[in-house]
């Protein structure tokens, strides 16, 4: 037994057993709970802590976050902690909360204008302030740029801080500098960039910091910064740059010199050299530059390259060699000369191809200035090569590749006259003699044996084929029978196959048993008459029969059309077949009801009987034949021994056919009658009327159609009316000049023409004085006319040639007009391509022979302007030519 104490005390039992006892005690004393107090709840700054202390005699510690300490320095939040003494646990709890910090902001960094403050006041009561000046009230004065910064301490000694970057903005710290001046053309770019501006307002309208111009005049910035604004002004002088040219690229002769000139005042030339002056006098080939610079300091650079023609500029290279079939291109071409080959070649050509051994001797004319160069160039013949044309192997054999050539290489790196090939593949053989290199492919394409494989060897019923299939691409076949068949549907037997795919063959052999197969045949496909029966008999001593009725019969009675198919089973092998069995009532067979159609309609009568045939009264055996002619149609039709008649009546209604003539062109005036027999029809005319005839006086397709019984036949006749034409005009009489024809226009649409000189065209181009008439005829034409042509107060004739030589060779060696007639003033003018004047004469006939500033003209296009006056029969005339002429040399 046992019982619970609560309380302190000695505690005693007695035992008793059959009369004897004992008798136990014991003391029991209570331990007071240690007392465990952690204080009130406590409030820490942000971020702070404080210390919670548990401190017992003899107690050992438990806190709610683990530690075992007697004291704990805790943050924000609820803590708890047990204390034990002898066995004995007391617990207490303390919370620590988050006060309220100061509220501390002196707002956005500041941007302010000179002269200005900046007051700045944190407003917190009952707290103290520390500046970082030192000031210790609520508020300071900002006077000065810098970043100020407060720290503010409330009763509760929790802190807070902010800091502030106040700067000033500063009228000097934009400067678009001095004033510039500037070459016209360039472009200048001013930059008023400020730190901390916001804007910025150029006086030409633009915004930015950065303002390229390329014109000259007053600029001024407006810069916003913060709220101040700050600017600049600068002047721009845009000075005018020279145009200086030395002309165009000049090739001269050897020992030629040319005198380059700038004429230009006010400015500092200095040329290539260093030298300076307004001309520089070239001597030697080579690039000639000049540099004119004016008071402002703007320059303009021009350059000419000189050439002089000489031996260093004509080389024809080398003697060389090359291999036969190759060509050499050789090339003595100067620019404006001409060449002339000799020795191997006799070309007049700049350049010649060359494939032939020989010496190749080149004289080129340059300016009066010959040049010559020879070369001597043979020609090598590579070796031959040949490894024959591209071949089969077949897989598993070898092929032997041989060349007969020194310095032979194979593509594999060998260099033996023979190689051995036992893979497909693309193989080439290299040979070189003096340089010239031939080589020789041949493609060897590897052939796989084709497969073959015919299956095991089988049995088959007698009555069985079976397929055998060895089709491979591009295979050829060849059977024990001669067969060449890729598929054979075979009998029992042995049966053996070789397949040859370009020339590599395999081979095969099946062995198939015959076993014994029943035979089958039934009757034809039947066709029956309503109510009779048919019986089928396939009876084979040892067979099963199955019938598509599901029958197991060896005999079937037919009563239905149908399908009866059977398949006759002996031992396994079986034979299958059917027979379509019809029946046919021609009770129903009719060709129709009796018929009447319109003219040129038809009939068609079809006989739609499976399995019938026809017989027509005219014996003819089609099922279906087109009726267009009056009479009784009687078809008799027969199927499987079963035979119906029947006829039908066709007639047409009698509407005559009417025809309004072909298309016609009348005059206007004119009236056309168009009559038609209607018999017994009603015509109807396009018009509304249904007369039998129809005046016709305008233009228009006309139509009429007949009426009878349903049928109808119609015609449409297309009448056209053209106005009467019985005027033409050629116009006033005229005057011509031989060089400038006079037209004369006759041309009416549709119209023939005949003038006076014969001609048969609607215009003439007159160059001649007469009296010219034309008759122009057609339909609803028939007019003339007559128009007088006089010769005209006409300019005399200048002749002027496109193209002239002046070689020396008193053939073409000028270029003049030449006029046959008198004439009183006269002036010629010559321009070259630039437009600057090189020849003029004042005379009939005078001449420009070439020759410009004592120097041959170079060769090209020039042109002319001609005016001259003379006086005619009919007074003075002027006339001015223009054009162009080439010159040859």
């Amino acid at each position: 037994d046992s019982i619970s104490v609560s309380s302190a005390g000695t505690y005693w039992v007695d035992a008793i057993l059959n009369g004897c006892s004992a008798r136990d005690s014991i003391n029991v004393q209570e331990i007071p709970l240690p007392v465990v107090s952690l204080g009130p709840d406590l409030q820490v700054c942000p971020g702070g802590t404080a210390t919670l202390d548990a401190t017992t005699a003899g107690g050992s510690y438990l806190w709610s976050n683990g530690a075992a300490t007697p004291t704990l320095s805790a943050g924000v939040g609820t803590w708890s902690v047990d204390v034990t003494v002898n066995g004995c646990t007391g617990s207490d709890a303390a919370t620590i909360s988050e006060l309220t910090p100061p509220s501390v902001d002196l707002g956005p960094d500041t941007l302010l204008c000179p002269g200005e403050t900046l007051l700045l006041d944190v407003g917190s009561t009952g707290a103290s302030y520390l500046w970082s000046s030192g000031t210790t009230g609520p508020s300071i004065t900002v006077t000065s740029a810098g970043t100020v910064s407060v720290t503010v301490t409330d009763a509760q000694s929790c802190t807070a801080s902010d800091a502030i970057t106040v700067s000033f903005a500063d009228p000097g710290s934009i400067s678009l500098g001095p004033d510039i001046s500037f070459c016209a053309g360039d472009q200048v770019t001013l930059d008023a960039s400020v730190a901390g501006a916001s804007s910025y307002a150029w006086s030409d309208g633009t915004w930015g910091p950065v303002l390229s111009t390329s014109v000259g005049g007053t600029y001024w910035v407006q810069i916003t910064q913060g709220n101040c604004l700050i600017g600049d002004t600068i002047e721009l002088y845009a000075v005018p740059s020279p145009s200086i040219t030395l002309g165009n690229d000049t090739t001269l002769c050897p020992g030629e010199t040319w005198e380059l000139q700038v004429p230009a005042t006010g400015l500092d030339l200095e040329w290539q050299d260093g030298s300076q002056g307004s001309s520089f006098v070239v001597d030697a080939a080579g690039e000639y530059r000049v540099i004119a610079t004016n008071a402002a300091g703007c320059s303009d650079t021009s350059t000419v390259q000189v050439s002089y023609m000489g031996a260093n500029a004509f080389n024809l290279g080398n003697d060389t060699l090359i291999c036969a079939g190759s060509s050499l291109i050789l090339d003595a071409g100067l620019p404006g000369g001409s060449t002339q080959w000799s020795g191997a070649s006799t070309a007049p050509t700049p350049s010649i191809p060359v494939t032939a051994t020989g010496i190749y001797i080149a004289t080129t004319t340059v300016a009066g200035c010959a040049f010559t160069d020879s070369i001597q160039v043979s020609v090598i013949a590579p070796p031959v090569l040949d490894l024959g044309p591209d071949i089969n192997l077949c897989t598993g054999s070898t092929l032997e590749l041989s060349v007969n050539a020194p310095s032979v290489l194979w593509d594999d790196g060998s260099t033996a006259a023979v190689r051995t090939i036992d893979q497909g593949g693309a193989y080439w053989v290299q040979a070189s003699v003096n340089g010239c290199t031939s080589t020789d492919t041949v493609s060897v394409t590897e052939i796989p044996l084709p497969p073959v494989q015919l299956g095991p060897d089988t049995g088959l019923c007698s009555s069985e084929l079976l397929t055998l299939n060895v089709s491979v691409p591009g295979g050829s076949y060849l059977w024990n029978d001669g067969s060449t068949a890729a598929e054979r549907s075979v009998p029992p037997g042995t049966w053996h196959v070789q397949v040859t795919v370009q020339e590599c063959s395999a081979r095969d052999t099946i062995q198939i048993g015959a076993l014994p197969s029943p035979t089958l045949q039934l009757p034809l496909d039947t066709i029956l008459c309503a109510g009779t029966t048919w019986t089928i008999d396939v009876n084979q001593p040892g067979s099963s029969y199955l019938w598509t009725t599901g029958s197991t019969s060896s005999s079937m009675m037919v009563s239905d059309a149908g399908n009866y198919g059977v398949t006759v089973d002996l031992s396994g092998c079986t034979a299958s077949a059917s027979v379509e069995v019809g029946y046919v009532d021609l009770s129903q067979f009719d060709l129709g009801p009796d018929t009447t159609l319109c003219p040129g309609n038809t009939l068609e009568l079809h006989v739609d009987i499976p399995g019938a045939s026809v017989l027509w009264q005219d014996g003819s055996t089609a099922l279906q034949r087109t009726v267009a002619s009056t009479g009784t149609f009687q078809a008799t039709v027969s199927v499987g021994g079963c035979s119906a008649q029947s006829s039908v009546q066709v007639d047409f209604t009698p509407v005559p056919l009417v025809f309004l003539g072909p298309d016609r062109t009348m005059c206007i005036g004119d009236t056309v009658l168009l009559t038609i027999d209607p018999g017994q029809a009603q015509p109807v005319w396009s018009t509304g009327g249904n007369g039998n005839d129809l005046n016709v006086t305008t233009t228009g397709a006309y139509s009429v159609s007949l009426a009878l019984d349903g049928c109808t036949t119609a015609d449409t006749v297309l009448l056209t009316f053209r106005p009467v034409i019985n005027q033409l005009d050629l116009g006033p009489d005229q005057e011509v000049c031989s060089e400038s024809p006079v037209i004369v226009d006759a041309t009416i649409p549709g119209a023939a023409y005949t003038w006076s000189n014969g001609s048969h065209q609607p215009t003439l181009a007159l160059t001649e004085p007469g009296i010219y008439s034309v008759v122009v005829t057609g339909p609803c034409i028939n007019v003339s006319d007559t128009i007088v042509i006089t010769k005209g107060n006409c300019a005399p004739v200048v002749h002027i040639p496109n193209a002239f030589t002046p070689d020396g060779d008193e053939v073409n060696d000028v270029f003049a007009p030449v006029v046959f007639e008198p004439v009183r003033s006269w002036t010629f003018l010559i321009f070259d391509r630039w437009g600057e004047l090189i020849f003029s004469s004042d005379v009939p006939g005078g001449a420009w022979d070439g020759i410009v500033n004592g120097r041959d003209a170079q060769v090209g296009v020039y042109v002319w302007d001609l005016h001259y006056e003379a006086v005619t029969s009919g007074g003075v005339v002027q006339k001015r030519q223009r054009g162009s002429v080439v010159l040859v040399r």
